[in-house]
């Protein structure tokens, strides 16, 4: 008996050992395999995001690429958030702000929005203007003249009749909430706007379904359509081992997805002015005068082969570009020197290290007021895009630049502003 016990021991002890060698060999293996996926998904990941950044459409860059065994491969999710910031810059008004979201339903615009609660809070950044908020409400399927106009309702600011209450125009302070209660069986609409001449306000917006149940009180989160993020996903595989990798971007509204016309450009009628730029003397230029070799227009041409670069005098420098005319944005591209000059193309990744600009911010202007959009330190990438809520009566932009990488000549290639 004993010996049977022991010899029961024994397989038991060989069989556990055999089934840990097993599985540890195997695991093993797996992680091989594992590794390499993950290295392909992340290699893949940056390139995704730069061409949906670049508002590529996803039949254009859905793509397979091949490193070594490993297959990668990239999809797209939108998806919405129930709350979102938006930041609301100065000098707007009722009737120019780009601060308007509808809520709507995207598969029936002629039905309800299902919204059934709004919560708005301005926070207190040391910026003691009112925000103005108005939101309208208004019957979808009712003809203009009714009660509930639809559509035209939203443009009159005087009207009471689909403003709802309370009807708060410049009576948001600082570190405020309301929540305004909507009937989800009609469409809304949301203006916010800034009088104030200097500062940015910063909202956050979170919205909300129909009371579920009903009688409850209890709303639960529901994001805008058009609003939120969007997931890219990344696939790496290899030998039957897939791994994803998921980067999450802000999303873009459709309003501003629209826009393709660069306004910063020469051929669109704007002008390029500097704080200095290079220059030669002597034959052939005119006796007594400077001859410019890199201008201001130089970054506006349409070329990333041409430039303007400063005289090299110290800093700060600066290149400004004014439109000419106002103009709404939401996107500003800064494209300095990039390393190994020319390049064939500038991506997400090329480098600047060399002699790019290093330390700058990024501005826009309006009514002569510079607001900053992005402060930037220890940039070491030939192509930066800037991307904001769209922000309407802008006249100009502007790089202004403290350092260099190297101490070198500060250059700008090419400024867009879309």
């Amino acid at each position: 008996m004993l010996a049977m016990l022991v010899l029961s021991a024994i397989l038991s002890i060989g069989f556990s050992l055999a089934t840990i060698l097993f599985v540890e060999i195997r695991n093993s293996n797996d992680l091989l395999r594992t590794e390499a996926a993950i290295y392909g998904a992340t290699a893949g990941t940056e390139e995704a995001i730069f061409y949906y950044k670049r508002q590529v459409p996803a039949n254009q860059y859905a793509y397979t690429r091949s490193l070594g065994s490993v297959n990668v491969t990239s999809t797209v999710t939108s998806y919405s958030d129930s709350i979102f910031q938006a930041i609301v810059p100065p000098a707007t008004t009722f009737a120019n702000t780009s601060n308007q979201y509808a809520l709507f339903d995207p598969n029936n615009i002629d039905a309800g929005s299902g919204f059934g609660k709004v919560s708005i809070s301005y926070a207190d950044t040391g910026n003691v203007n009112s925000l103005s908020v108005y939101v309208c409400e208004y019957d979808p399927t009712a003809s203009p003249d009714s009660y509930f106009p639809k559509g035209p309702a939203c443009s009159d600011q005087t009207s009471t009749s689909y403003w709802l209450s309370p009807s708060n125009e410049g009576n948001f302070s600082p570190g405020q909430t309301r929540d305004y209660i909507l009937d989800p069986t009609r469409q809304q609409k949301i203006f916010m706007y800034n009088t104030g001449t200097t500062g940015n306000m910063y909202v956050q917006i979170s919205t909300f379904g129909a009371q579920s149940p009903p009688g409850s009180g209890v709303y639960p989160p529901k994001g805008i359509p058009y609003l939120g993020k969007v997931g890219v996903y990344i696939t790496g595989s290899d030998s039957g081992i897939t791994r994803r990798i998921r980067s999450v971007i802000p999303n873009v509204s459709v309003a501003e997805n629209t826009n393709t016309t660069n306004y910063a450009s020469f051929a669109n009628g704007s002008s390029a002015t500097s704080s200095s730029f290079a220059y030669f003397v002597g034959f052939p230029c005119p006796a007594g005068q400077k001859c410019a070799v890199s201008p201001p227009t130089g970054a506006i041409d349409g070329s990333k082969d041409t430039r303007w670069a400063d005289d090299g005098s110290g800093n700060p420098a600066w290149i400004e570009v004014d439109f000419p005319s106002a103009k709404t944005i939401h996107e500003i591209d800064v494209y300095t020197l990039p390393d190994g000059f020319p390049v064939s193309s500038y991506t997400a990744t090329t480098s600047a290290a060399t002699n790019g600009i290093a330390d700058f911010q990024v501005q826009y202007g309006i009514g002569g007021i510079w607001q900053t959009v992005a402060n930037v330190t220890n940039n070491l990438l030939a192509w930066r895009q800037f991307t904001f809520p769209a922000v309407s009566n802008v006249t100009s932009i502007r790089i202004y630049i403290t350092r260099t990488n190297n101490n070198a000549p500060k250059t700008i290639m090419e400024l867009e502003a879309y």
